[in-house]
């Protein structure tokens, strides 16, 4: 399935369980998404999100100017301790 075009809602995560469109792209203002009960506990349960802006500014200068280094044992490691 591909979708296109300035008609697809920009949709943001707010932990209270509400999806709202981004009213400036959205073709449909005021749009509301409701997440079920599953998905609102497992928001619930995560707690407060925090993001570390100088983290961020580091990850993506890096990134931009291709320093940025993928560990993959580090990754494997991490699939392999979530499925015990």
């Amino acid at each position: 399935m591909k979708v296109n075009g300035p008609s697809r809602p920009s949709a943001t995560y707010e932990p209270r369980g509400v999806v709202q469109s981004d009213e400036s792209r959205s073709s449909n203002p005021g749009e509301r998404v409701r997440l079920s009960g599953q998905a609102q506990a497992l928001a619930d349960a995560r707690g407060p999100e925090s993001v570390d802006a100088q983290k961020v500014a580091r990850l993506r200068d890096s990134i931009q100017n291709g320093s940025f280094k993928i560990d993959l044992d580090r990754i494997v490691r991490a699939m392999l301790k979530e499925e015990t």
